[in-house]
């Protein structure tokens, strides 16, 4: 399950193919400490005008019978007594890993991966990134090693709310069903670069977008000979039609809409380049210009020293209610679902189940939401709208924590009549910020309710504005518990 790959052999005999993968698989083995295995399948291609389809098929089907079968379980050796590996507790440790301030003892698949995630922290995606960075000015030397952070805590501590990150996990939309649909080598390998070089264009643009401050300041500095301060971000997975990237919370949801919005244009591009043949005949039947390929995002907002594990179980979560919502769209298509994106901020150190959270907190399969999330594309620009005419009409902190509880309130008669009280005690500039911030979200049918978009249910985007105040690039300052504009 660590990925997948698709590739056309010449082979005189099956068995040289088998000779080659069961090569390969005894090769993976060894370099991650027996912890990685291969599952393959494969299949002859007919001359049929439905060949290659087909072999895809059986070719699938074997692979899903070796996974399920031949691969078992890990238990843990209790006989004889033995020292567990710190971050693999069913494996044995066999060596001791000392770093400044820390020591663990490890299995050696631990080991193996801790050394290899240093030797990938040299490269990667992200010195592609900056290798592009290079390319469009003057640029430091060295970059590779002395931009990168050390660490999720240095990435929250450039946040304007100190020390919270966000993890944005990001996938294709129908991807699946435009697989399946593959029916020649040729198109099968145009779909793949399409995708591929989309994703990672939208993940740059993306980047470069809310970075585009700092980047400026490193340019400067390159010129002036000054050692710059370091890119608060960090690439964690890139490539396929998957993206996960964190950053510092304030940046997470406009680098995620700027990903999506990038993604869609790219993947337009590329198409309307291919040449006549049935590579574009493929898009073309699937999805007609000027529409494309949509990816969703999971934004998962937590303080840097969060459990990793949990926050990217939460930011998966997120993604899946993201995916659902767009399949649900009244706008989709068999193979075109609309971009969505879904956001949770845990500002304690519990674990949390979203979908739990999600029904309890903000009530979503009753018939008063407290929120309109996940968001459609154009409603995460509703949000960063209403978002700035909160800042703008410098709500003290005390007030919108005041705001979120009341929202947030179980009974819907007791939560708009407490929400009505403090929209009374503010001053007239916040009364009509708040107002025509929800009112962003679609008409109101008497504050703060809203209707979903068939008309349905009740629902309130309040709560969404307020946790989402510190989650936008700040184009005011917090002085005293208050924004004041800097633009």
């Amino acid at each position: 399950n660590a990925g997948t790959g698709q590739f056309l052999i010449d082979a005189e005999h099956p068995s040289a193919i088998c000779q080659a993968v069961e090569s390969l698989g005894s090769y993976l083995r060894q370099q991650s400490g027996g912890e990685i295995r291969l599952a393959y399948g494969f299949a002859p291609i007919d001359g049929s005008p439905d060949g290659y389809r087909k072999s895809v098929g059986v070719a699938h089907s074997r692979l899903r019978q070796l996974r399920e079968t031949a691969f078992g379980h890990r238990t843990a050796d209790l006989i004889p007594l033995m020292l567990e590996c710190d971050t693999l507790p069913h494996l044995p440790a066999t060596s001791r890993w000392r770093t400044e301030g820390d020591t663990a003892f490890l299995s050696e698949a631990s080991r193996l991966k801790r050394a290899e995630a240093i030797e990938a922290r040299r490269g990667g995606q992200w010195a592609e990134w900056l290798k592009r960075l290079e390319a469009a000015g003057p640029w430091p030397e060295r970059a590779r090693h002395t931009l990168r952070p050390h660490g999720f805590t240095d990435i929250g501590n450039a946040a304007a709310r100190t020390g919270y990150i966000g993890l944005v996990y990001a996938d294709g939309n129908s991807m699946g069903r435009l697989v399946q649909e593959l029916d020649q080598p040729d198109t099968t390998r145009a779909f793949s670069k399409v995708v591929d070089e989309s994703v990672r264009e939208a993940c740059y643009a993306a980047l470069g977008h809310v970075f585009e401050a700092e980047i400026s300041e490193i340019r400067e500095a390159a010129l002036a000979g000054k050692r710059p301060q370091p890119l608060p971000a960090d690439i964690l997975l890139l490539g396929g039609d998957d993206l996960v990237v964190v950053l510092p919370a304030d940046k997470a949801l406009t680098f995620a809409l700027v990903a999506m919005e990038t993604f869609e244009r790219a993947a337009v591009e590329r198409i309307e380049a291919l040449r006549a043949g049935p590579a574009r005949d493929f898009f073309e039947k699937r999805l007609p210009l000027p529409s494309g390929p949509t990816i969703s995002c999971g934004v998962a907002i937590s303080r840097g020293e969060y459990p990793f594990y949990l926050l990217l179980e939460l930011a998966e979560e997120l993604l899946r209610s993201a995916k659902r919502a767009g399949s649900e769209d009244s706008d989709r298509q068999k193979y075109r679902s609309p971009a969505y994106l879904d956001f949770h901020m845990i500002a304690g150190s519990s674990s949390h189940n979203l979908e739990h959270v999600r029904a309890t907190t903000y009530r979503v399969h009753s018939e008063d939401s407290r929120t309109c999330r996940p968001l459609r594309q154009e409603g995460v620009r509703a949000l960063q709208r209403g978002v700035e005419m909160l800042r703008s009409a410098k709500l003290p902190r005390s007030k919108l924590h005041d705001l979120l509880d009341a929202a947030l309130t179980p009974s819907s008669g007791t939560a708009e009549y407490l929400v009505r009280e403090i929209f009374s005690r503010c001053r007239i500039k916040q009364r009509q910020a708040l107002w025509s911030a929800l009112e962003q979200f679609g008409d109101m049918e008497t504050f703060p309710w809203g209707r979903t978009a068939d008309g349905g249910r009740l629902r309130t985007a309040l709560a969404d504005l307020v946790e989402a105040v510190d989650l936008f690039p700040l184009s005011a300052e917090i002085i005293d518990g208050q924004y004041t504009s800097t633009t």
